[in-house]
């Protein structure tokens, strides 16, 4: 079988696109991945000549592959052509030693497609593909597949049909479109819609965002390591640096073997207690951190390989042991990480100082303490377990007040 080169794409059907050259979308359609490069194949209808042409950018909507031709015009394969019954309808394969990642798919041959342009219905084309089979080689090969599969799956180039018949019912009077439950009604509906597209839109844009961070981080790491092996004098500044960003080295079980949650310990230890020891000299804040937030947090930081959350607990109990930088609290049944200096009796006075006489609400103790809403729920209702403050639920809500009781029975002569 022979290889043609095919730039202009011509068995494919015309796409129209923005100013900007990215492909003009339909109201319910989104854009799913933008692709720097790709190379597509297919066969010519009537020969046995194989088609192939390398794009500079291409696009996958939630209803066409858009791919950009040598002209800069737009030319797309719409996925409602393609033959889609489950997982198993996409194809990934690589050559030998991993070389040349290619997803394959077939098409309907000859399905008719009608093309809009500027908000007017024009002719209708068709995908003239023999045999149906298209091959995209590409190095994202495993979010192309993935992404393509879920595209596939949800069929949202079904809601315009779905869309204009319910605007053609919508056109007579309808009891249940009327009134405030048909307000309410269409604005959830148009809010669930608006919600579909977001994620949609975002769990793409999630993706690439992280695998260029990833990518960065490992750039910075080796530039790290050859500096440290050549004894370069910008490698404490590099360091520096990346602490600044917040990123840690990021340890892996594969590289560190048996010795894997010996050395998280480690790291944890390192990363957390400049945090606990930052907080505990800003002013008005208390050095703690719930094990959540904290979870989030460190993930974030490592930027390439997550740990679970039982790695993440059984690494802070063997820190606590070893360095004793910290210590593990419940409050509340919430856990929670304290700085080396936390007391509790620091803490108890500095809350009823803060409640006084006029008293506080969970918001403000925790904005006062620097802890999150949750916490500072729970650090307040422990005190009040230990009868230190007592509530007082009204029309403004719950506030907590320091405890007088006692106060009180003793200036009253009673005893309790």
């Amino acid at each position: 079988m022979s290889h043609t080169a095919d730039p202009s794409l011509s068995s494919f059907v015309p796409h129209p696109s923005t100013a900007s050259g990215l492909p003009s979308l339909l109201p319910n359609e989104s854009l799913i991945l933008t692709i720097d490069s790709l190379e597509v194949r297919y066969t010519l209808p009537s020969t046995s000549t194989q088609l192939r042409t390398l794009i500079s950018t291409s696009y996958l909507t939630s209803h066409n592959f858009c791919f950009t031709t040598s002209n800069n015009a737009l030319k797309a394969i719409p996925l409602k052509s393609v033959v889609y019954e489950g997982k198993d309808s996409l194809e990934s394969y690589t050559s030998f030693m991993g070389r040349n990642p290619k997803v394959k798919f077939i098409v309907r041959e000859s399905e008719p497609v009608s093309i809009v342009k500027s908000g007017q219905q024009t002719s209708t084309c068709f995908l003239s593909v023999t045999d149906g089979l298209i091959i995209l080689k590409t190095d994202l090969q495993k979010t192309v597949h993935e992404k393509l599969d879920l595209a596939l799956f949800r069929k949202e180039w079904l809601n315009d049909v779905n869309s204009s018949n319910n605007k053609k019912k919508e056109e007579g009077f309808k009891a249940s479109g009327a009134g405030i439950g048909g307000i309410i009604r269409r604005k959830k509906e148009k809010q669930s819609t608006a919600s579909a597209q977001i994620n949609a839109a975002f769990d793409g844009d999630l993706e690439s965002l992280m695998r260029n961070a990833k990518n960065v981080l490992q750039l910075a790491e080796k530039c790290k390591a050859k500096m440290s092996r050549e004894d370069c004098s910008d490698v404490d500044e590099l360091s520096k640096m990346l602490e600044g960003m917040g990123v840690v080295g990021g340890v892996t079980k594969e590289e560190a073997g048996d010795d894997y949650m010996g050395m998280l310990a480690r790291e944890i230890n390192d990363w957390i207690v400049p945090k606990l020891k930052k907080m505990d000299s800003d002013k008005g804040k208390i050095p703690i951190m719930n094990i959540t937030d904290l979870y989030v947090l460190y993930n974030r930081a490592r930027g390439l390989d997550f740990i679970s959350p039982s790695d993440l607990l059984s690494s802070l109990k063997g820190a606590e042991r070893m360095f004793k930088g910290f210590r593990l609290k419940d409050f509340g049944g919430v856990k929670c990480v304290v700085g080396k200096s936390f007391r509790e009796e620091v803490l108890c006075k500095r809350i009823l100082d803060e409640v006084g006489e006029k008293g506080r609400n969970v918001y403000g103790l925790s904005k006062i303490l620097g802890v999150n809403e949750v916490m500072g729920k729970c650090i307040v209702e422990e005190l009040e377990v230990g009868e230190k403050v007592c509530r007082d639920e009204g029309v403004e809500g719950t506030k907590f007040f320091k405890n007088e009781f006692d106060r009180f029975c003793e200036e009253a002569g009673i005893t309790m």
